[in-house]
């Protein structure tokens, strides 16, 4: 009983380890730094479109700033998903976006919009490499 116990510690250890996945994403340069960075508003109801990350740059200590592509319209889409997986070599980052259903929302770009939000970290981003996972 006691080694299924070990077993099992082992085995979530190895799957958290996991999580920690991605490449390396270069470093957000001036041409993103005029932008306002979105809320993310999660959708229970809509799945996520996975999206590229751009860059990505520590702002402080312990946030960032992830910069990415929202799809071109007609629909316009608003971020729904942030995942975040830190390890003491890597911060692996994930983001999402769902359409906008809404007939208020006005005419939406025909190219593809960029984005920014900021995100907290649990340890200073340090030496860190920075990640970007999915798309």
């Amino acid at each position: 009983m006691r080694s299924a116990f070990i077993a099992m510690i082992l085995v979530l250890g190895l799957v958290a380890c996991a999580g920690v996945t991605g490449t390396s994403v270069p470093e957000c340069d001036e041409s993103w730094a005029g932008l306002d960075a979105v809320i993310l508003v999660p959708d229970e109801e809509a799945e996520a479109i996975p999206v590229a990350i751009a860059c990505m740059s520590e702002i402080d200590e312990e946030r960032i700033r992830i910069g990415f592509e929202a799809p071109a319209g007609p629909s316009c889409h608003q971020l729904s998903l942030l995942d975040i997986n830190e390890s003491a070599d890597a911060v692996s980052v994930r983001v999402g976006v769902v359409a906008v259903d809404d007939p208020l929302a006005g005419a939406c770009p025909d190219e593809p919009v960029r984005m920014v939000t900021e995100a907290d970290l649990q340890a200073p981003v340090g030496d860190r490499e920075l990640l970007g996972a999915g798309a």
